[in-house]
């Protein structure tokens, strides 16, 4: 009765918060006054985007997929709600609340984070991180945390080690977690989803929904809501679409000009290039940088601090430039972006708009600027279609610069070479369709020419071009009916067709539209794989084992010593070692105590350690100690789980004054006893 009574006391209280008009603040949230409080020190005023959708569907209990970028303001989304639920400090009740983070430097930004806009709430969270003493970690999880902030692996580890049980957690939330999956988490995710309780509250943030993503979710989430930001529209009204067509081998070139002409891409602007694979990043930023460009340049396999660097000096405009691929770009958030050049198209349209979205938001204007090749004008002819646009064609020739010659490594072309041939391998198809009408495509003729071609291959051009059109028989034209049959045509599919196909690929009837699964499908967007050897081991996936005589699957990893846990997930067996064990028989430690007694179904566990050896020890202070009785063994009370008070009443020292005396008036009388002269016989 008492967790339903303060259950609907905390509801009272929410509901006396807000505000009866809405003023589409914090205030309207109805949250605690040292919430409110910390947010004001903090400096919010007003919400963003993704705060004011998301904090009230996770008030009000649901699990959410949320899809933000970085610098929206998504730390915060999920950390309002997170003291509004744990309201308080409970030394008795281990982990209340559970960050998983993909990096130890965006884990520590959480826990600087939550120290700073909870700093009235008086929560106690700690970091598991790698790269830090286990032996710390396993004292400060011994002090009860109410949040716990973590990396996947650091925490699995701690976790087996320590025999933890996760079932006490009630909120749970997976911090980018695409570049969770990207980094190869997803075995460590799905064993700590499987030790954690069935009733929690599970959030999910990331900058994108891949398809693996997606299928996490759905096993791991409770009918989840997807919050989305960007499906009112799919492309903004004030950014301009211009589309090159060359040969491959002109596309440098082509780059190199439009880099240097000022009235295409204005001067002190941001510009963003698009690369396939990062050889060709690395090849691109080499010309650049011998072209006195000032640039910078992202992949995925690059290092987490020379990532921030690079992005920090993008931002602060110390360079214009910025190579990435798709896989790099993933959660990077330029504010103030004006052009985005695609020197390899995508091939899916969703990527596109993934890319060029960057720029023309919030009312500015953006140009978008794509060097498109023969092979690659099928896919161009494909993002029309998902578009719902008509494709437009110039004829009128422009002036052109001459390039000035240099010279490269030859290593450094020969890497880009081999990557483009594995990434032209394992590109997508475009449409039947599209590929169609790339083939019978005459508008291409018309283009201007190009001005370095001499007059003689001109003429040749239109020679072989009359030829070939001479052999060809013309085909009587149907008859201009195209009012009637408007009139009375009814289409066997929706003019938004190839638009709903883009955005979904596959439609299951038995799946309601308005559900998790309906919606997401819309929001998937699956990158290629920028590195060659990325490429080649997904695409040999399949080995040959000699016992079963066929194929079976291969992830291409060497093979490692692996233990069964719990839930029947098979994980690396470096995870369990005995530190944990060598630790408590070093210090003469008592494990965690469980209690199954705990209201909710939720595990108490007391402060089991001694007080001088741990801070002899120099893992905890003498304050934060709490001693026991026994060796190894707690000091059993009538009240498990409550912490000793050691401040007495004025009853209690009156006591203690009382039997003092008492005491003394005894060992008194015995002296004097024993003083008297015992009489002979």
């Amino acid at each position: 009765m008492e967790s339903e009574d303060d259950e609907a006391y905390s509801q009272l209280v929410t509901k006396a918060n807000k505000k009866r008009k809405k003023s589409g603040g914090f205030q309207a949230m109805g949250l605690d006054h040292q919430i409110f409080k910390g947010i004001m020190t903090k400096g919010y005023r007003i919400p963003t985007p993704i705060q004011r959708k998301a904090i009230p569907l996770i008030l009000s209990g649901k699990d959410v997929v949320a899809m933000s970028r970085t610098g929206s303001g998504k730390t915060a989304a999920f950390l309002i709600p997170m003291f509004q639920s744990l309201k308080c400090r409970n030394p008795a009740v281990c982990i209340r609340a559970l960050i998983v983070s993909p990096t130890r430097e965006l884990a520590m930004q959480t826990f600087k984070f939550v120290k700073e806009l909870g700093k009235f709430v008086g929560l106690k969270a700690i970091t598991i991180v790698g790269g830090d003493s286990m032996e710390h970690q396993f004292a400060a999880i011994h002090e009860n945390p109410d949040v716990l902030i973590a990396t996947p692996g650091r925490l699995l580890h701690v976790v087996i080690e320590m025999n933890l049980s996760l079932k006490s957690v009630a909120y749970v939330v997976f911090d980018e977690a695409d570049r969770l999956f990207e980094l190869g988490f997803e075995e460590q995710l799905r064993e700590i989803l499987n030790r954690l309780p069935g009733d929690r509250q599970t959030l999910l943030f990331s900058a994108t929904l891949p398809r693996s993503l997606v299928d996490f979710a759905q096993a791991g989430l409770s009918e989840p809501t997807l919050v989305r930001l960007d499906v009112d529209s799919k492309l903004s009204d004030k950014l301009t679409l211009a589309h090159i067509f060359c040969r491959q081998d002109q596309k440098l070139a082509v780059l190199l000009g439009l880099l240097e002409k000022c009235d295409i891409i204005q001067e002190n602007t941001l510009t963003l290039i698009f690369c396939a694979t990062k050889h060709f990043v690395e090849y691109l930023y080499e010309v650049l940088q011998r072209l006195k460009f000032k640039c910078t340049y992202l992949y995925s396999s690059m290092d987490a601090e020379a990532r921030r660097l690079n992005v920090n000096k993008f931002r602060r405009g110390e360079a214009k430039i910025l190579v990435v691929t798709d896989l790099a770009s993933r959660g990077v958030d330029i504010p103030f972006l004006h052009t985005v050049i695609n020197y390899h198209f995508p091939a899916k349209p969703k990527l596109f708009v993934h890319r060029v979205g960057r720029v023309a938001r919030a009312g500015s204007t953006g140009q978008a600027i794509s060097i498109i090749s023969s092979e690659e004008y099928a896919y161009l002819l494909d993002l029309y279609l998902f578009l719902g646009r008509s494709l437009q064609f110039s004829t009128k020739a422009t002036e052109t610069k001459s390039i000035l010659r240099f010279s490269l490594h030859f290593f450094v072309i020969d890497n880009f070479l081999n990557s483009m041939k594995q990434y032209g391998r394992s590109k997508p198809l475009c449409s039947s369709e599209s590929s169609r009408r790339a083939k019978s495509e005459t508008r291409l003729k018309n283009l201007a020419l190009h001005p370095i071609n001499t007059f003689t291959e001109v003429i040749r051009s239109k020679f072989y071009d009359s030829a070939s059109s001479w052999h060809k028989k013309k085909k009587k034209a149907p008859a201009d009916s195209s009012e009637v049959a408007d009139e009375y045509f009814v289409p066997f599919a929706p003019s938004d067709l190839h638009s709903e196909q883009g955005y979904m690929p596959f439609v299951n009837l038995s799946v309601d539209r308005n559900s998790f699964a309906a919606t997401a499908e819309s929001a998937v967007v699956d990158f290629l794989d920028d590195d060659a050897k990325d490429i080649r081991a997904r695409d040999n996936r399949m080995k040959w084992d000699r016992k079963r005589k066929r194929y079976v699957g291969s992830s291409g990893e060497e093979k490692t010593k692996k233990i069964k846990t719990e839930s029947g997930v098979w994980i690396s067996a470096s995870y369990k070692s005995d530190k944990y064990k060598a630790w408590r028989q070093k210090l003469k430690m008592g494990a965690l105590e469980r209690s199954d007694a705990v209201s909710g179904g939720q595990d108490k566990r007391l402060k089991l350690f001694r007080s001088r050896k741990l801070a002899t020890a120099g893992f905890l202070p003498l304050s934060a100690a709490v001693c026991f009785a026994g060796k190894g063994k707690a000091k059993k009370s009538s009240s498990a789980g409550r912490v000793r008070n050691e401040l007495k009443s004025e009853q209690q020292i009156f006591k203690a004054h009382i039997r003092k005396q008492h005491q003394r008036e005894i060992e008194r009388r015995r002296a004097k006893r024993s003083k008297k002269p015992r009489l002979s016989a």
